[in-house]
């Protein structure tokens, strides 16, 4: 696992971004096989991978992909209309947080070891 993790963090900065759908495509499959049951939050791990090697647009860029792929598998779900369209966007808009909590967790980090203080 920390190979895998070391692997990740040594990831070009331009490599990120398709990873991370590549990542995401999988999370979203695996999502619509499941059917009903939510699994909201794994598609928290490509959002963490973005958010950490790539900042802010990463991270949002992602959760959108994100969303995106999480309303493609409730279309097959939900035969309620209005149902789909609000869970998707409280879904992304909630993943699109993580996202950015996690981007500014690493620029706190980053900003303490260089010894920024405010």
């Amino acid at each position: 696992m920390k190979r895998l993790l070391n692997l990740f963090l040594k990831m070009p900065a331009w490599l990120v971004f398709p990873v991370g759908l590549a990542l995401v495509v999988v999370v979203g499959y695996v999502d619509y096989l499941t059917g009903d049951y939510s699994i909201l939050v794994f598609y928290a791990i490509p959002i963490a991978l973005a958010a950490w090697l790539a900042g802010d647009w990463g991270a949002v860029l992602i959760s959108m992909a994100s969303g995106y792929a999480r309303y493609l598998s409730d279309v097959q779900s939900y035969s309620h209309g209005n149902v789909r369209y609000f869970n998707s966007i409280e879904d992304t808009l909630f993943l699109i947080i993580v996202g950015l909590l996690i981007s500014a967790v690493k620029k706190l980090l980053d900003d303490e070891k260089r010894g920024k203080r405010n």
